[in-house]
């Protein structure tokens, strides 16, 4: 247990390390832990390393930080903050504020995890935030979370903190989300459940989102991303350089099989990424709303996280029109797409791999490129003049509206402005 004073912090270099280890850690309201150095801030471990895979450090089984404690491993002046790791390998139960900022004049906001394998319990206030650098990352890291509605249902506030048999998940409010900076992480073992929202929009403050379901190291798991309103919407408020991403292998319970099952998302130019995670075929990515990312980018590949091969044989559903205003979209996956609202990437491109390709409606002056043995298309809207889209590779291709396509035409390479040359004269 600890009320008082830590500090390694300097006036003129890099701070030095804090590192706390026992069974049962409690820092106490009035509390501080300074590691915070002029060029470079310093390192703070309570209860164990990054993610509790550090053999070197005790990995504590309770830590209980309450509200009133300081942590600080920021760089004053010249340099990057420091790394702040609060672990525990049953139950964390975190109040505290953490603060982590780059240097006044240059660097980065450091890198903080508050984690509890079992059980997390988070209340905690963070300060991320470099003005002339990168923002610092915030992971959570519990078995199951629920983002619910509005600013109550808190996991694990005070007054629960004396039972220690509940909560085997981690509830989050929507507004203690959306007032998180720096780069977000969360991180669940199984499912990440977003309930019913009566705003109808998640709205993020924070500069990259990360959304990692099933996330651990077993390649056949279960778990994955769920909005129980698939008319709400997940809107990251920031532009080009910024990244909103989606993790799942498996959702535990939902709707329709799914990996990742989505309403609305939206960006105002951040790229946005669809990751599968299962070394076996993991279940569709649904999307059941639209995709506008105002130029950033859409990507749909396996993921990479703890070094496993994760399948690529995955099915996608974009049900509501994807439109990117100049980003590019990607899917590698090489399973089915369906784009049954449309694509619109303005001046963009596309290249889409898959078994087979079936697109509503394609609108967009540049290149789209498939590898898969079968294109559908119901309708082309005309290209900008002067440019081209080319649909590459294809064993066959289908233009609906009951339009055949001349021998000439059934080839390696089809040009779409000649497609729509011939629709419009078949019409």
């Amino acid at each position: 247990m600890n009320s008082g004073l830590i500090k390694v912090s300097s006036l003129e270099s890099k701070a030095g390390k804090i590192t706390l280890q026992a069974d049962k850690i409690t820092l106490e309201n009035s509390t501080i832990l300074d590691a915070s150095g002029a060029t470079q801030g310093g390192e703070i471990y309570v209860g164990g390393g990054f993610q509790g895979k550090d053999n070197t450090l005790y990995n504590a089984f309770d830590v209980q930080v309450d509200n009133g404690a300081f942590i600080d491993a920021s760089a004053t002046s010249i340099g990057d903050a420091g790394q702040i790791v609060f672990w525990s390998d049953k139950l964390m139960r975190f109040a505290g504020l953490i603060k982590a900022t780059g240097g006044n004049i240059s660097g980065d906001g450091g890198e903080v995890e508050v984690s509890g394998k079992e059980r997390l319990w988070f209340l905690g206030k963070t300060d991320l935030i470099s003005s002339n650098g990168k923002n610092g990352s915030l992971l959570l890291d519990p078995g199951t979370i629920t983002i619910v509605d509005g600013s109550s249902g808190q996991t694990g506030t005070p007054s629960d903190w004396s039972d220690n048999n509940i909560y085997g998940s981690y509830v989050i409010p929507e507004t203690v989300l959306e007032s998180l900076t720096g780069d977000v992480v969360l991180t669940a073992n199984t499912d990440i459940i977003i309930e019913d929202l009566s705003d109808n929009e998640l709205t993020l403050s924070a500069s990259n989102m990360y959304f990692y379901s099933n996330d651990e190291t077993s390649p056949t798991s279960a778990g994955g991303i769920l909005m129980k309103d698939i008319n709400d919407t997940i809107f990251l408020n920031q532009g080009s350089g910024h990244e909103l991403v989606f993790q799942g292998g498996n959702i535990s319970s939902a709707p329709e099989s799914a990996s990742i099952y989505l309403g609305n998302i939206k960006t105002s130019g951040a790229n946005v990424i669809f990751n599968t995670k299962r070394s076996m075929a993991a279940t569709p990515i649904k999307v059941k709303g639209t995709v506008f990312t105002n130029g950033g980018d859409i990507t749909a590949e396996a993921g990479t996280r703890f070094g496993i091969n994760n399948s690529d044989v995955v099915d996608i559903y974009f049900d509501g029109l994807v439109k990117t205003s100049g980003g590019d979209f990607t899917s590698d996956m090489t399973g089915d797409v369906y784009m049954n609202g449309g694509l619109d990437v303005g001046s963009g491109s596309a290249n889409i791999a898959g078994n087979s390709v079936n697109v509503n409606i394609i609108k967009s002056p540049s290149n789209i490129t498939t590898n898969n043995k079968t294109l559908e298309i119901e309708k082309i809207i005309t290209p900008i003049s002067n440019e081209q889209a080319i649909i590459k590779n294809n064993i066959k291709t289908n233009i609906k509206n009951n339009m055949t396509i001349p021998n000439e035409f059934k080839r390696t390479e089809v040009n779409v402005v000649q497609l729509l040359q011939m629709t419009q004269q078949q019409n």
